[in-house]
């Protein structure tokens, strides 16, 4: 039997390429986690302490994954211009010099690197795109930023020791960070904590809180998309 010629390594060609966006399963994650929240929440048989630890990790992972989500997003978004081989929704939008622009500035860093934040990311988009930014006063610019701090807040939490009152007006009045911001969001709080327990990180962490994340979230990227001109491959539903 006559044997097979052996090619070098150097010269097989690839079975076939893969482009694997993830985005779209961060927020089903944030989605699921969420649900999950509201379910405890509004279950006849949950009780406090009995739920306290399924009950706050799907409140942090819904909020985590709906910010990886907005992260994940954009970079995809970049990542298709610059450096997705063939012909995509989004190039038949973003064409010649915009989207020389946008690839040039991405394989200098901007904004691919950590010194950029999550919503200065999309912000240079529009910029390069010659679309309109978000305004600073935008609300739901203002949202993105509170959201992006609060996912900051529970990473690189620091525990610290502070006064409990009777009265929450006290509190509400001494109340600073991401809590002071969240106070003003008017979204339902942990219905298995008394007044009497601190805002944040206690009261406002409940299912009102990721729902209020991830809708914004959501919000954000369909209203970055209705200003870029484009659409997702799937499309973003909020639920």
């Amino acid at each position: 039997m006559k044997k097979k010629k052996r090619v070098p390594v150097d010269q097989k060609f690839p079975y076939c390429y893969s482009w694997l966006p993830i985005s779209k399963k961060h927020l089903a994650s944030a989605n699921f986690f969420m649900q999950k929240c509201y379910e405890i929440e509004n279950s006849k048989t949950s009780k406090y302490p009995d739920v306290y630890t399924p009950h706050h990790a799907y409140i942090i992972n819904s909020i985590l994954s709906s910010v990886t989500f907005l992260e994940t997003y954009i970079n995809e978004f970049y990542c298709s211009l610059s450096d997705y081989p063939f012909s995509c929704q989004i190039k038949k939008k973003i064409t010649g010099k915009k989207l020389l622009r946008i690839q040039q500035m991405w394989n200098l860093g901007i904004p691919r690197t950590a010194s950029y934040s999550i919503p200065e990311k999309y912000q240079v988009a529009l910029i390069l795109s010659d679309k309109k930014p978000f305004s600073n006063q935008d609300p739901l610019y203002q949202k993105i930023l509170t959201i992006k701090k609060l996912r900051n807040e529970l990473i690189h939490y620091e525990p610290q020791l502070k006064e409990i009152f009777d009265d929450p007006e006290i509190e509400r009045k001494m109340m600073t960070g991401v809590g002071k911001q969240l106070q003003h969001e008017n979204f339902p709080l942990n219905p298995f904590v008394g007044e009497y327990m601190e805002f944040f990180p206690v009261r406002c962490l409940g299912y009102g809180c990721t729902k209020w994340v991830y809708d914004n979230s959501l919000n954000f990227v369909t209203e970055f998309e209705n200003r870029m001109g484009i659409k997702s491959n799937a499309t973003l539903t909020n639920s």
